[in-house]
């Protein structure tokens, strides 16, 4: 931390305007921190899950709640102060909430539509509302509590491909913001293993099946291997969200 002011959490509260928190633990910013923050202090988490922020204290401790924009909560407590909570989501709970309230929800709506699902439905094949799975690392058991290491192990990416009966031509998305998430990578590599397994070796082909996305600058991202394998693999289409 060469050139940045280090402290514990109970000391930073005090001064900070910003807090983000990317640690993986739970309840990293809790009451004793909300108490002494700021008024108009804004909380945010990057990290694996949003328990890293003891968002029920925030609500115990809070005499109104307000949206104030989209993914933005305006929280007063009971001193007066306002504290902002910027939405607290990585990308695997995002895949899981893309395909529940974006997929399913329009899928089955056309369905009622009767008139209009008589034209589509010769296109779809059975069961369409089914065929797409939002994963994260460790599945839904990380929607219950954080569990450490699950995407720190390219295996669990393979395994969790496979457990969900993904199989060769399947399209596969996976995202990483950091561009170098081991799962995430495995999930990948695993979908190319199966199509290599069944079918000759054909990048072009491949590419229209497999999409890597990552949000870093591919300079920061090729010194690390598992990173650079997937960077310059010709089968795995790679889209750069760096901004």
């Amino acid at each position: 931390m060469d050139g940045f002011t280090v402290m514990p959490i109970r000391k930073a509260a005090r001064i900070g305007d910003f807090f983000c928190t990317l640690t993986g633990n739970i309840n990293v910013i809790r009451r004793e921190h909300f108490m002494i923050m700021k008024d108009g202090a804004i909380v945010a988490n990057s990290g694996h899950f949003n328990v890293e922020i003891d968002i029920p204290a925030l609500e115990r401790m809070s005499t109104k709640k307000r949206r104030v924009r989209d993914f933005v909560d305006e929280y007063t407590l009971k001193n007066g102060r306002k504290i902002y909570l910027f939405g607290c989501q990585e990308t695997g709970r995002w895949a899981k909430w893309l395909e529940s309230s974006i997929w399913r929800p329009f899928w089955k709506n056309l369905q009622a539509r009767k008139r209009i699902w008589a034209k589509v439905s010769p296109h779809t094949g059975e069961a369409i509302e089914s065929r797409l799975i939002g994963e994260m690392p460790g599945a839904d058991r990380s929607l219950i509590s954080p569990l450490e290491g699950w995407e720190d192990l390219m295996i669990t990416g393979r395994l969790q491909l496979g457990e969900r009966r993904i199989e060769p031509g399947d399209v596969v998305f996976c995202v990483s913001a950091s561009g170098e998430s081991p799962a995430v990578i495995g999930t990948i590599y695993e979908a190319l293993d199966q199509w290599t397994r069944r079918y000759p070796y054909d990048a072009p082909k491949i590419q229209q099946k497999l999409f890597f996305f990552f949000n870093n600058p591919e300079e920061v991202l090729l010194p690390f291997d598992r990173c650079q394998a997937v960077l310059e693999e010709p089968g795995i289409t790679k889209i750069d969200l760096t901004t």
